[in-house]
């Protein structure tokens, strides 16, 4: 599971090399199902390593993540205050890079949400996302049969 890629290019990557729609859909999601505990581990992981560096060799790459934790974070803060951990489903499921499930748990994790309703915020705004992409590209293939 590339980050940033997920169901927006794998679904239409499946369909491309001549998996069913209806099957490539279910792949993603399944395949995608399988990366939310991963990335959740891996990040909480990160967190707790990363910001903990105060100096040495490290510290560039904690300012980086620092960075780019909070910058994740600060665009999902907005649509979890007004709506709580539907915000953050919201926030994953909008289809385009870096709205997605690595970037939401990243976030997540900065923010300190309760995993299992992230996990669960994580995995509903995953299957939107893949539901988003299957029906413009089920149009398309419509539209120009492959």
């Amino acid at each position: 599971m590339v980050p940033a890629l997920e169901s927006r290019i794998a679904l239409p990557l499946a369909i491309g090399m001549g998996i069913s729609p209806e099957e490539a859909l279910f792949i993603v999601l399944f395949g995608n199902s399988l990366a939310i505990p991963m990335a959740i581990a891996v990040v909480s992981a990160l967190d707790r390593m990363l910001l903990g560096i105060e100096g040495g060799a490290l510290k560039p790459i904690s300012e980086l993540y620092r960075k780019i934790s909070f910058r994740a974070a600060r665009k999902v803060s907005g649509n979890l205050e007004r709506l709580g951990y539907l915000g953050l489903l919201a926030f994953v499921a909008i289809p385009l890079p870096g709205s997605g499930v690595w970037t939401g748990a990243l976030a997540a994790q900065v923010l300190r949400l309760e995993r299992r309703k992230m996990a669960l915020a994580l995995l509903g705004g995953q299957a939107l996302a893949a539901l988003l992409i299957f029906a413009a590209v089920k149009g398309l293939v419509h539209v120009f049969p492959i």
